[in-house]
């Protein structure tokens, strides 16, 4: 009986038997290549009960002692379906890459493509990847038709298979949907998370959009105000100077006016900035911690109580930017016209705060790690942008007298 009547009535013990006998009485010839020829059947039925270690033997002998592949591994022509075989033992151990690289060289051969779009979709239904399976599964579907409309075979193993591509399509279109729906509902959360953070940043810059133009309204009054004490100032210093009885009427309005400008500066400190802090409080203690790191100190080892000299240094940009807070909060008026009104750089606008301090040349070339000739240069450009004059010696003064 052959083969394929033990395979029509599902005997694969018979099946096997018979393969083995055919093989013994090869081998009794000395036909060895013969005798490995007779495997394939053999590995399918092996592959379909999932007995993947008899049918890696098998496979082993049929490819080395067959004769049917040459050195880069093709089999013979007509042959090709044992790439299906071999693509389905790797899905058995899931070695899916290895499985894919055999049914996609199986894609080469027109007469398998039924088997070939079979195993892909049988890959994908494993990765669980619902738009690769939908698409093997349309192809699986085409090819089983030319292959039916080709051969005219209606037997019940083609039937049952069509039975079960229609339940994979099924499945396949089942997945599809669920996929669809679940990036629907992801895109949701992304947009609304994304609305969320959107809205919380605008709300976040608003407020602090609305705080820098009051900041910036209240400096401007400020500056304004000073202006005007300044300007009353020397009126007085004027009148007093050619003060006749007539002009003492306006002497006093201009005094009265002093007095209300040095009201409203002190009330706009007040808001800008909270009270002006009393001398000694942090700006003292940052102009201390200036002055220290240009200089070299003595510290004394916690461990050994050896002395230590810690080396001039630098200062760090978070240590400038405190001073520069410090600066705000006890002299806004300064500040803000270093700041505001000029285009000064980032050195020159530390030089002027160095200077109107009263650190020495030499601190503030250890400070800015730079060299005195620099900072002498730095100071010229800074007095002729603020003051008109390239003059470094009347920065300090005229720096003071902004005050």
């Amino acid at each position: 009986m052959r083969d394929d009547a033990f395979l029509a009535l599902r005997d694969t013990a018979a099946i096997y038997s018979n393969i083995e006998n055919v093989r013994r009485l090869y081998l009794q010839r000395g036909l060895k290549a013969e005798a490995a020829q007779v495997y394939p059947m053999a590995i399918r039925l092996a592959l379909e009960k999932q007995q993947l270690d008899s049918a890696r033997a098998m496979m082993q002998v049929f490819e080395q002692e067959s004769g049917l592949f040459d050195e880069q591994g093709n089999i013979a022509p007509t042959r090709e379906i044992y790439y299906y075989h071999k693509g389905m033992y790797f899905l058995g151990i899931n070695r899916l890459d290895s499985a894919e690289l055999w049914f996609r060289k199986l894609l080469r051969c027109e007469p398998a493509l039924t088997d070939a779009y079979r195993g892909l979709l049988s890959l994908y239904r494993q990765k669980s990847d619902a738009d690769s399976v939908f698409k093997y599964a349309r192809l699986y579907e085409d090819a089983l038709a030319r292959y039916l409309k080709r051969t005219h075979i209606q037997s019940v193993d083609l039937a049952k298979g069509m039975y079960d591509y229609s339940l994979q399509q099924q499945s396949a279109q089942l997945q599809r949907q669920k996929a669809h729906l679940l990036q629907i509902a992801m895109l949701l959360f992304v947009m609304s998370t994304g609305m969320g953070i959107v809205f919380t940043y605008m709300r976040y810059r608003g407020k602090k959009k609305v705080e820098e133009i009051k900041q910036r309204t209240l400096l401007e009054k400020y500056v304004q105000a000073k202006k005007e004490l300044h300007a009353t100032r020397k009126e007085i210093c004027l009148i007093k100077r050619t003060a006749s009885c007539e002009q003492q009427v306006l002497l006093k309005d201009k005094n009265d006016k002093i007095e209300t400008l040095k009201s409203l500066i002190k009330d706009l400190q007040k808001q800008i900035n909270g009270e002006v802090p009393e001398a000694g409080g942090r700006i003292i203690d940052l102009i201390r911690q200036f002055h220290e790191m240009a200089h070299p100190q003595f510290t004394t080892n916690k461990k050994t109580g050896e002395q230590e000299v810690l080396r001039a240094r630098a200062a760090k940009k978070s240590e400038w930017n405190e001073l520069s807070k410090a600066i705000k909060m006890n002299h806004p008026y300064l500040y803000y016209y270093l700041s505001r009104e000029h285009h000064l750089t980032s050195r020159e606008y530390q030089v002027c705060i160095l200077s109107y301090l009263n650190f020495e040349i030499v601190e503030m070339a250890t400070i800015l790690n730079t060299s005195k000739q620099i900072v002498t240069n730095t100071r010229a450009s800074a007095a002729r942008k603020l003051f008109g004059v390239e003059k470094a010696s009347i920065l300090t003064e005229k720096l003071k007298k902004l005050q």
